[in-house]
């Protein structure tokens, strides 16, 4: 039988010849074809390759193998994604509806509940539009995203105090982790990431690690920047945004960011190097678009969108893709989902070329071309196990049990059954809220002095998930209690271990001036669990001193947390210490 042969076009990089339809399933020429259906909602695109190339910091094709060899088979694939409200809030989501969740993970995150993921298949936010050009280019209705951003959440909150156990799916084809790095702490960073990378693959249903995306965003100007206040009210104006002062204010941004930023962004891609994963960066991608633009250049390679777009100012490129110092637009979403894209076109690119190798090498061989199926472009690809890990402490893994405000079931959106709720056996001058502003953030809040939220933990360890009795369990016991931490209102906590456990008793400002945002913070504070004592109880107070001359204190979940060495006999952690990095 004779084989057909046709044109692939995969992104903006190459053009093979390739049997169809084997291996012929692509990704658009021209960039102004990715994801269709989004760009029609929020207009013409005003960057093209040559920007969004420049987000690449370290790029490993390779990882996608077995991620390719799946979708190409005809399989679904699921795509797992952490972050902050960028991705909680910005990502979308990608399911038939609740119960299609259900079938992959214990307890659903809170994403799922935004206005955003109540329809079907949406294509709103940035990881839903990727989704859509996955299901586009390779359709199967069982396609699906996990979306497990939670607001506020730095990748440090994800591996050390958030139990992310029951929101996982046992094995997932692709793995994006969104992050501002202004939220990290520099020194920890790469140690930070490195933990949340074992503890992930303990939990999954596989001896290898999938193919993963590390995402750093860009705050568009710092809290301390003369020019906040300026440009924050540019971006949340309402109607013409550019005017003579707004155009004036946003002249030479973006900025590089502060020396943490880009400490925490060297780290993220040295992890990255170390796993052979892809770590891109939103801020050159921003900084080659404002070059462009001013320059009033294009390529000869240039986009049909880019080609018919106007030249633009600073100010009305970084309003037309911030909501905030922070969120992106609808036209930023687009312009994030093209990131994904990219890599997932050289990707094609790199196997493309790696069969059109292997190919003319049989040519040659056997004198006739011979059909080479979607199975044999990929298969070559051996799934990746982890190495060493660079630091010896990434093998203590935290082991959590969590209990959280939204898990009562007479307060959170119908079919959401968390794993653990937060028992309040006291709540004299506190209320049990489910949103704020407009978006799903339930919590205990109290803005009373003298206000007494007493909470009920069960004090077992030994069936949370993940725990294996080969495995070493640490002395230490931390027991933890998540506050809202914000710039406006917030108040001073007073906390102590009232029975079953003790600990030493502390104060809590949740009041945080030098940044303009609001964000979970875990206080853990070592104790110990009193002999055959079933329950911990631990009290939370609202405390009549204040530094903010307000009161407001939040409670958003409560913990318990110890740690396991996981390291295998053939690699114990004294012997890793030689690789640790100074």
């Amino acid at each position: 039988m004779g084989i057909l042969w046709g044109i692939c076009f995969l992104g903006e990089l190459v053009l093979f010849l390739l049997p169809t339809p084997a291996v012929c399933n692509f990704i658009a020429l021209d960039i102004g074809d990715w994801n269709a259906a989004a760009a029609k909602a929020v207009g013409p695109r005003f960057w093209d390759i040559e920007d969004i190339v420049r987000s690449s910091s370290v790029v490993n094709f390779t990882q996608t193998g077995t991620f390719f060899e799946k979708i190409k088979a005809g399989k679904a694939v699921t795509v797992l994604a952490f972050g902050d409200s960028i991705t909680s809030f910005g990502g979308g989501c990608y399911q038939r509806d609740a119960d299609h969740i259900k079938q992959y993970v214990p307890t659903i995150g809170p994403a799922f509940f935004g206005a955003r993921c109540r329809e079907e298949r949406t294509t709103m936010g940035w990881l839903s539009i990727f989704m859509h050009m996955i299901n586009t280019t390779w359709p199967h209705p069982d396609h699906i995203l996990i979306n497990d951003g939670i607001p506020g959440h730095s990748l440090g909150n994800f591996a050390e105090s958030t139990c992310i156990e029951p929101m996982l799916p046992s094995n997932p084809d692709l793995i994006i982790l969104e992050h501002l790095p202004y939220l990290e702490e520099a020194s920890r960073m790469s140690q930070t990431l490195e933990l949340l990378i074992h503890r992930l693959k303990l939990n999954f249903n596989t001896s290898t690690f999938p193919p993963t995306i590390l995402v750093n965003m860009h705050e568009l100007v710092g809290y301390q920047d003369p020019k906040f206040q300026s440009i924050r009210d540019c971006l949340l104006k309402l109607g013409e945004k550019c005017d003579s002062a707004c155009t004036s204010a946003f002249k030479g941004l973006p900025n590089a960011g502060n020396s943490n930023t880009l400490e925490v962004e060297l780290k993220t891609d040295l992890v990255a190097s170390h796993y052979g994963m892809t770590s891109l960066s939103y801020g050159p991608v921003l900084r080659s678009i404002v070059d462009r633009q001013q320059q009033g250049s294009t390529t000869g390679r240039a986009s049909r969108a880019l080609q018919e777009s106007r030249q633009m100012s600073e100010c009305q490129v970084f309003t037309s893709l911030f909501l905030d110092q922070i969120h992106p637009t609808l036209v930023g979403e687009l312009l994030l989902a093209d990131l994904l894209v990219n890599y997932l076109a050289g990707a094609m690119a790199h196997f493309t070329l790696q069969n059109d190798e292997a190919t003319a090498t049989r040519t040659q061989s056997h004198g006739a071309v011979q059909e080479v199926t979607s199975s044999q472009v990929f298969s070559s690809q051996q799934a990746r196990e982890l190495p060493l890990p660079l630091h010896a402490a990434s093998l203590y893994i935290p082991v959590m049990r969590c209990f959280g405000t939204n898990g009562d079931h007479s307060n959170s959106p119908e079919g959401f059954h968390p794993s653990e709720t937060l028992k309040v056996i006291k709540s004299d001058g506190w209320q049990l809220v489910r949103e704020e502003n407009g978006k799903f953030k339930p919590g205990w809040v109290s803005t009373t002095p003298g206000s007494v939220l007493r909470i009920s933990m069960t004090s077992q360890l030994s069936h949370v998930h993940g725990i294996s009795s080969t495995w070493q369990q640490q002395e230490e016991l931390l027991i933890g209690i998540t506050f809202l931490k914000s710039y406006e209102h917030m108040g001073v906590a007073e906390v102590s271990c009232m029975s079953g456990c003790k600990c030493a008793n502390y104060t809590y400002d949740g009041h945080e001036p030098l940044h303009h945002h609001s964000i979970p913070f875990t206080v853990d504070t070592p104790g110990a669990l009193l002999p055959h004592a079933l329950k911990c109880i631990v009290q939370v107070m609202v405390s009549s001193s204040t530094l903010s001359g307000e009161y407001k204190v939040k409670v958003t979940q409560a913990s318990l947390k110890t740690w396991l060495n996981i390291s295998s006999s053939s690699a114990p952690v004294a012997q890793l210490a030689a690789v640790q990095l100074s």
